[in-house]
Protein backbone atom coordinates (compact mmCIF):
# COMPACT_ATOMS: atom_id res chain seq x y z
CA UNK A 1 0.00 0.00 0.00
CA UNK A 2 1.49 3.36 -1.12
CA UNK A 3 -0.04 6.56 0.01
CA UNK A 4 1.30 9.69 -2.15
CA UNK A 5 0.96 13.35 -1.04
CA UNK A 6 1.15 16.70 -1.71
CA UNK A 7 0.70 20.27 -0.65
CA UNK A 8 -1.52 20.58 -3.64
CA UNK A 9 -1.70 19.10 -7.18
CA UNK A 10 1.32 20.35 -8.46
CA UNK A 11 4.55 21.12 -5.91
CA UNK A 12 6.40 19.12 -3.95
CA UNK A 13 9.52 18.53 -2.50
CA UNK A 14 12.27 15.86 -2.66
CA UNK A 15 11.71 13.28 0.32
CA UNK A 16 11.02 9.66 0.84
CA UNK A 17 9.20 8.34 4.36
CA UNK A 18 8.98 4.84 5.02
CA UNK A 19 6.38 3.49 7.11
CA UNK A 20 9.02 1.67 8.88
CA UNK A 21 10.36 4.89 10.58
CA UNK A 22 7.05 5.66 12.47
CA UNK A 23 5.48 3.82 15.18
CA UNK A 24 1.44 3.34 15.33
CA UNK A 25 1.04 6.13 17.80
CA UNK A 26 3.23 8.44 16.22
CA UNK A 27 0.56 8.19 13.13
CA UNK A 28 -2.57 8.08 14.92
CA UNK A 29 -1.91 11.01 17.61
CA UNK A 30 -5.05 12.13 19.19
CA UNK A 31 -6.22 15.79 18.37
CA UNK A 32 -4.58 17.48 21.35
CA UNK A 33 -1.40 16.81 19.70
CA UNK A 34 -2.38 19.10 17.23
CA UNK A 35 -2.25 23.39 17.08
CA UNK A 36 -4.30 25.17 18.97
CA UNK A 37 -5.26 27.22 16.37
CA UNK A 38 -5.78 24.02 13.66
CA UNK A 39 -9.34 23.45 12.17
CA UNK A 40 -9.36 19.95 13.85
CA UNK A 41 -9.43 21.43 16.92
CA UNK A 42 -11.60 23.84 15.78
CA UNK A 43 -14.40 21.41 14.82
CA UNK A 44 -14.15 20.49 18.21
CA UNK A 45 -14.23 23.66 19.57
CA UNK A 46 -17.71 24.62 17.58
CA UNK A 47 -19.51 21.35 18.48
CA UNK A 48 -18.85 22.11 22.06
CA UNK A 49 -20.15 25.02 21.66
CA UNK A 50 -23.07 24.22 19.55
CA UNK A 51 -24.07 21.35 21.62
CA UNK A 52 -23.55 19.22 18.51
CA UNK A 53 -23.32 15.34 19.47
CA UNK A 54 -22.25 14.25 15.66
CA UNK A 55 -19.01 14.60 14.80
CA UNK A 56 -17.57 14.14 11.25
CA UNK A 57 -14.76 11.82 12.61
CA UNK A 58 -17.42 9.45 13.95
CA UNK A 59 -16.20 8.10 10.93
CA UNK A 60 -12.55 7.53 12.08
CA UNK A 61 -13.17 5.40 15.23
CA UNK A 62 -10.42 3.02 13.90
CA UNK A 63 -7.15 4.24 13.47
CA UNK A 64 -6.56 5.24 9.76
CA UNK A 65 -3.52 3.63 9.65
CA UNK A 66 -3.36 -0.25 11.10
CA UNK A 67 -1.14 -0.73 13.93
CA UNK A 68 0.16 -4.16 12.04
CA UNK A 69 -0.33 -2.30 8.57
CA UNK A 70 0.44 -4.83 4.71
CA UNK A 71 3.68 -5.40 3.98
CA UNK A 72 5.80 -2.63 1.48
CA UNK A 73 3.35 -0.37 2.80
CA UNK A 74 4.86 3.47 2.69
CA UNK A 75 4.30 6.83 2.36
CA UNK A 76 5.49 8.91 -0.96
CA UNK A 77 5.08 12.05 0.30
CA UNK A 78 7.08 13.49 -2.61
CA UNK A 79 7.32 13.39 -6.61
CA UNK A 80 9.70 11.03 -7.79
CA UNK A 81 11.95 13.40 -9.62
CA UNK A 82 13.15 16.74 -7.26
CA UNK A 83 10.75 19.65 -7.75
CA UNK A 84 10.57 23.29 -6.91
CA UNK A 85 7.82 25.68 -6.55
CA UNK A 86 9.98 27.95 -8.64
CA UNK A 87 9.98 25.84 -11.43
CA UNK A 88 7.76 26.63 -14.73
CA UNK A 89 4.43 24.94 -13.69
CA UNK A 90 4.06 23.05 -16.92
CA UNK A 91 7.15 21.34 -15.89
CA UNK A 92 5.74 20.92 -12.51
CA UNK A 93 2.47 19.38 -13.74
CA UNK A 94 4.29 16.92 -16.18
CA UNK A 95 6.90 15.84 -12.80
CA UNK A 96 3.17 15.11 -11.36
CA UNK A 97 1.94 13.07 -14.02
CA UNK A 98 5.19 11.27 -14.58
CA UNK A 99 4.89 9.94 -10.89
CA UNK A 100 1.48 9.02 -11.07
CA UNK A 101 2.59 6.95 -14.68
CA UNK A 102 5.47 5.58 -12.92
CA UNK A 103 3.42 4.66 -9.70
CA UNK A 104 0.29 3.30 -11.70
CA UNK A 105 2.70 0.73 -13.74
CA UNK A 106 2.02 -2.17 -11.73
CA UNK A 107 -1.39 -3.93 -10.88
CA UNK A 108 -2.29 -1.97 -8.44
CA UNK A 109 -5.50 -0.77 -7.77
CA UNK A 110 -5.47 3.47 -7.59
CA UNK A 111 -7.29 5.69 -5.75
CA UNK A 112 -7.67 9.44 -5.82
CA UNK A 113 -9.39 11.00 -3.03
CA UNK A 114 -10.49 14.91 -1.93
CA UNK A 115 -11.97 16.64 0.82
CA UNK A 116 -12.92 20.50 1.14
CA UNK A 117 -15.01 21.75 3.52
CA UNK A 118 -16.51 25.79 2.92
CA UNK A 119 -15.18 28.61 4.97
CA UNK A 120 -18.04 28.68 7.24
CA UNK A 121 -17.34 24.96 8.20
CA UNK A 122 -20.78 24.53 7.55
CA UNK A 123 -20.46 21.78 4.78
CA UNK A 124 -17.59 19.64 4.01
CA UNK A 125 -18.06 16.77 1.59
CA UNK A 126 -14.82 14.01 0.74
CA UNK A 127 -14.94 11.53 -2.22
CA UNK A 128 -12.88 8.47 -3.93
CA UNK A 129 -12.33 6.86 -6.80
CA UNK A 130 -10.94 3.31 -7.24
CA UNK A 131 -9.50 2.65 -10.16
CA UNK A 132 -8.50 -1.08 -10.70
CA UNK A 133 -6.08 -2.98 -12.98
CA UNK A 134 -8.99 -4.68 -15.00
CA UNK A 135 -10.51 -1.66 -15.85
CA UNK A 136 -13.15 -1.47 -13.39
CA UNK A 137 -14.03 1.44 -11.04
CA UNK A 138 -15.52 2.59 -7.72
CA UNK A 139 -17.19 6.03 -7.03
CA UNK A 140 -17.80 7.10 -3.50
CA UNK A 141 -18.78 10.29 -1.84
CA UNK A 142 -19.52 11.21 1.38
CA UNK A 143 -21.36 14.43 3.67
CA UNK A 144 -18.41 14.90 6.44
CA UNK A 145 -20.86 16.43 8.82
CA UNK A 146 -22.34 19.47 10.08
CA UNK A 147 -19.05 21.44 11.25
CA UNK A 148 -16.09 19.62 9.35
CA UNK A 149 -13.21 21.08 8.40
CA UNK A 150 -10.38 20.57 5.06
CA UNK A 151 -8.64 18.51 7.33
CA UNK A 152 -11.28 16.15 8.49
CA UNK A 153 -12.81 15.79 5.03
CA UNK A 154 -9.40 14.84 3.67
CA UNK A 155 -8.91 12.02 6.44
CA UNK A 156 -12.81 10.70 5.68
CA UNK A 157 -11.92 10.47 1.69
CA UNK A 158 -8.78 8.86 2.65
CA UNK A 159 -10.74 6.36 4.51
CA UNK A 160 -13.19 5.97 2.11
CA UNK A 161 -10.23 5.09 -0.26
CA UNK A 162 -9.23 1.90 1.88
CA UNK A 163 -12.83 1.27 2.60
CA UNK A 164 -13.31 1.00 -1.08
CA UNK A 165 -10.26 -1.37 -1.29
CA UNK A 166 -10.58 -3.81 1.53
CA UNK A 167 -14.57 -4.42 0.87
CA UNK A 168 -14.32 -6.81 -2.35
CA UNK A 169 -12.06 -9.98 -1.39
CA UNK A 170 -11.90 -10.15 -5.06
CA UNK A 171 -9.87 -6.76 -5.49
CA UNK A 172 -7.33 -7.65 -2.82
CA UNK A 173 -6.66 -10.99 -4.36
CA UNK A 174 -6.53 -9.89 -8.03
CA UNK A 175 -4.16 -6.87 -6.99
CA UNK A 176 -0.78 -6.12 -6.18
CA UNK A 177 -1.67 -3.37 -3.70
CA UNK A 178 -3.38 -0.29 -3.31
CA UNK A 179 -2.15 3.20 -4.18
CA UNK A 180 -3.72 6.12 -3.24
CA UNK A 181 -3.16 9.91 -4.70
CA UNK A 182 -4.10 12.71 -2.23
CA UNK A 183 -3.55 16.14 -2.24
CA UNK A 184 -3.35 16.92 1.24
CA UNK A 185 -0.06 16.39 2.76
CA UNK A 186 -0.94 16.98 6.79
CA UNK A 187 -3.18 14.05 6.77
CA UNK A 188 -0.23 11.60 5.39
Amino acid sequence: MRFVGTKDSSTQFQCRNDFKRFTHDEINQPATRLKRSSTLQLDSEIRKELNLDHSSLEFLQEPLIPKNPPKNTCFELELLQPCSKKEDPVTRRQKGLETIAILSQDNFAIAYTDGSSDRSLSNGGAGSILLLPDGNNYKHKINTGIIASNFTSELVAIREALILYQQDPHVIDSTEGLVIFSDSLNQL
